[in-house]
């Protein structure tokens, strides 16, 4: 679902905690879609990209299409999720961490 979603090899978020995000512009046309039984996704209304996915199995977080950021993001990448779902082209030859489905282990400690 989601390479259909971004029209691309695989979807890139960042997970953060629901209380900590803020939209800054009151004015924003978030139109939410409940994708299946288990997700939720956000894109804006007036351009149409993707922002955030949502999954009523973890409700404390959102995950944030990294793409759509304005400002670097500081953070590490830490695994691959869904490997399970990958596209049958796509190696993955890193040494990250690789889950079959939706776990979503705890970060590393950073290492500043």
């Amino acid at each position: 679902m989601c390479r259909k979603q971004h029209g691309a090899a695989f979807a890139t978020y960042a997970q953060v905690k629901k209380k900590t995000l803020t939209i800054s512009d009151p004015g924003a046309k978030l139109v939410r879609y409940r994708s299946s039984e288990k997700a939720t996704r956000s894109f804006c209304g007036a351009c149409g990209s993707s922002l955030f996915w949502e999954s009523s199995e973890n409700p404390e977080v959102v995950d944030v299409a990294i793409g759509t950021l304005d400002v670097p993001l500081d953070m590490p990448i830490y695994a691959h999720i869904f490997v399970a779902d990958k596209a049958e082209w796509v190696t993955i030859e890193d040494e990250l961490r690789q889950y079959e489905g939706m776990y979503v282990p705890d970060p590393p400690a950073d290492p500043k």
